[in-house]
C-alpha cells in the first residue's frame, strides 16, 4: 500500500511539472497553466486511489482534473488579461480554446476506451454468471458517472467564459472572431460526443441491474 502512495505522489509531481512548464511570461497564460497543473495533479491522485492503484485511473483522473483546472484558469486569465487590440486578445482566447479542445478530445478518447473495456467485461461476466464481477463492474460504472458529473461542472464554467467572449462587442469587431467561433464549435462538438458516451455508460450500468 505504501508503495502505491509513493507511486501516486511521483505521478502527481510529474504531471504538475510537465504542465506548469507550459506557462509563458504573459500573466494570463501563467494563470491558466497553473490552474491546469493543479487540477491535473489532484485528478491524478484521486483517479489513482479510487481505482485501487491503477495507472489508467491516474491518467484518466489527470485528464479530467486538468480540464477542470484549465477551465478555471482560463476564466481567471480572461479577467486579468489586458490587450492593446481585439485581435491580440482574441488570439490569446483562440489559443486557450484550442487547448481546451485538445483536452476535451483526450477525455473523450479515454472515456471510449473505458466504456469499451467495461462493456466487454460485463458481457463476459454475464456469460459466466459471475455476480461478484458484475457487482464490481457496477461500482466502476458509478465511478465513471461521478467523474462525468465533475467534468460537466467544469464544462459549465468554461462554456460561460466561451459564451461571454462570443457575445462580446469587442470580440465581434476582430478579424479573427470567426476563428474563435470555429474553435468554440469544435469544443461544443466534443462536449456533445461526451454526452452521448455518458449516456452509453448509463445504459451499461442499467443492463447490469441490482
Amino acid at each position: 500500500m505504501k508503495s502505491k502512495y509513493l507511486k501516486a505522489a511521483s505521478f502527481v509531481s510529474l504531471v504538475s511539472f510537465a504542465i506548469s512548464g507550459c506557462a509563458s511570461t504573459p500573466d494570463g497564460q501563467k494563470t491558466q497553466a497553473q490552474g491546469t497543473a493543479g487540477g491535473a495533479a489532484l485528478g491524478a491522485l484521486t483517479g489513482f486511489l479510487t481505482s485501487g492503484g491503477s495507472w489508467q485511473g491516474a491518467v484518466t483522473g489527470a485528464i479530467a482534473g486538468g480540464t477542470a483546472g484549465f477551465a478555471y484558469g482560463s476564466a481567471v486569465a480572461a479577467r486579468k488579461a489586458k490587450y492593446a487590440s481585439a485581435e491580440a486578445w482574441l488570439n490569446q482566447e483562440i489559443a486557450i480554446a484550442n487547448q481546451a479542445n485538445a483536452r476535451a478530445v483526450a477525455y473523450n478518447q479515454s472515456l471510449k476506451r473505458r466504456l469499451a473495456a467495461v462493456e466487454s467485461r460485463v458481457s463476459a461476466a454475464k456469460a459466466a454468471n459471475d455476480k461478484n464481477a458484475l457487482k464490481q463492474l457496477k461500482s466502476e460504472v458509478g465511478q465513471i458517472q461521478t467523474e462525468a458529473k465533475k467534468q460537466a461542472a467544469s464544462d459549465a464554467a468554461y462554456e460561460k467564459d466561451q459564451n461571454g467572449i462570443l457575445a462580446d462587442a469587442k470580440a465581434k469587431t476582430s478579424s479573427n472572431y470567426g476563428q474563435y467561433r470555429q474553435a468554440s464549435q469544435s469544443w461544443n462538438n466534443a462536449k456533445s460526443e461526451r454526452t452521448q458516451l455518458v449516456g452509453q455508460v448509463a445504459k451499461v450500468g442499467a443492463s447490469i441491474g441490482g
